[in-house]
């Protein structure tokens, strides 16, 4: 299902306008650059916000904004890594304002597959979360980053996110139930 929301956005979202894209002068990543990491990058994006949202629906439509303003964000990049995590900014950030807009998902707006076993555990265990501990939690274990790139993408120093990855992690696997 989601992978039918991602295909939606991937062709024609992707391409980023030449007015979007900074002039090379500015930035280390060009407008061609900015493309390829943007559909290198679509993937492990969708499942992040996925994982953040657990609405296909909401996240298709995050991921349509994102792709709108992504020209604006790499254009903030010194080179693909910070591009990279610069995109990895603007979704949360776009998450987290979905988020207050509509609220957490309830359960009965839940996809079937969602409320069922595994995944409606996983989910019921992030929704438990302070939100600052569920972006540093999908952060590592959904986009795969590393505690350093973790405080880049949130705007906070590293003892901190560590600090907030640590006790999500405690608190999903039961030991630090709240």
């Amino acid at each position: 299902m989601l992978g039918a929301s991602i295909a939606a956005v991937t062709p024609a979202a992707i391409s980023i306008r030449a007015d979007e894209a900074p002039p090379a002068s500015i930035t280390g990543v060009n407008r061609e650059q900015a493309t390829e990491l943007l559909e290198a990058t679509l993937p492990i994006l969708a499942r992040t916000s996925m994982a953040l949202l657990g609405d296909a629906r909401a996240s298709k439509q995050i991921l349509e904004t994102l792709a709108e303003r992504a020209g604006t964000e790499l254009g903030k990049a010194s080179d693909a890594d910070d591009g990279r995590l610069a995109l990895f900014s603007a979704l949360r950030k776009l998450c987290a304002e979905h988020q207050t807009l509509t609220g957490p998902l309830r359960r009965d707006e839940a996809p079937e597959t969602a409320r069922m076993g595994k995944a409606a555990d996983a989910r019921q265990r992030l929704e438990r979360l302070r939100p600052t501990e569920r972006d540093a939690l999908v952060l590592k274990l959904v986009a795969r980053l590393d505690v350093d790139d973790i405080a880049k993408v949130c705007g906070i120093d590293e003892a901190t996110a560590r600090d907030r990855l640590t006790k999500a992690l405690a608190a999903t696997s039961g030991e630090g139930e709240r």
